[in-house]
């Protein structure tokens, strides 16, 4: 008999090819949750992340690690909604634009909607200066992923899941804001600038041309 281990349920195949299932079984890893529970008035966020065991999330080809839950409490009298959602430095943020106190998490006043660079988890409403009983939404993903591309002439760029494009140098000629005093003015092949007088032209390493503008 052969045994497979899919997920939490252990599989076998007996000699006569017959598919079995057994289970469940323990599965050999442990993910935790960015969970959120209200108790005693406070809304408690990633409260299972820790040192051991931390919670992980994804930001492009950065993974973040969450070793610490935090605490939210609404302060004054107002109503509004509060977002809890992560950074791309991996921090916890409670956004919002009611007054809140935030422990082990970061408190960013005036937001109303989540960060597009975000990764959002959960909003809550607070109804005269308390959060609501009757809960609120969960944006949580299991996985997701974004594919960018760059295309002839551009260059792709990742940095803590942000992906920036720029222009490839190699492909596209690069404008040279403030024209050549010399033509061993330092320059790379392709690079160009211009003036009232001349158009100039970088065709070699240090090496700048130029022609002569004229009326028609």
């Amino acid at each position: 008999m052969i045994v497979f281990r899919c997920s939490a349920v252990l599989l076998a195949v007996a000699a006569n090819g017959v598919l079995l299932a057994q289970g469940p079984e323990t599965p050999p890893f442990h993910r935790e949750e960015l969970s959120v529970a209200l108790r005693d008035g406070v809304l408690h966020v990633a409260a299972d992340c820790s040192e051991t065991r931390p919670c992980k999330v994804r930001f492009g080809n950065t993974v973040q690690l969450i070793k610490n839950g935090g605490s939210v409490k609404a302060s004054g009298s107002h109503s509004g909604l509060v977002l809890i959602y992560v950074e791309p430095s991996g921090r916890l943020v409670a956004g919002s634009t009611l007054e809140l106190v935030c422990e082990g998490c970061r408190y960013e006043r005036g937001v109303s909607q989540f960060p597009a660079n975000a990764i959002p988890l959960f909003n809550w409403a607070v109804i005269d200066g308390k959060f609501s009983a009757s809960g609120g939404a969960d944006y949580r993903a299991e996985m997701a992923t974004k594919n960018v591309a760059s295309g002839e002439g551009l260059m792709a760029t990742e940095n803590e899941g942000t992906t920036t494009l720029g222009i490839d140098p190699a492909l596209v000629s690069m404008h040279v804001l403030t024209p050549p005093k010399t033509s061993a003015s330092a320059c790379s092949v392709g690079e160009f600038s211009f003036d009232s007088d001349y158009y100039y032209v970088c065709v070699a390493a240090n090496k700048w041309k130029r022609t002569a503008l004229s009326n028609f």
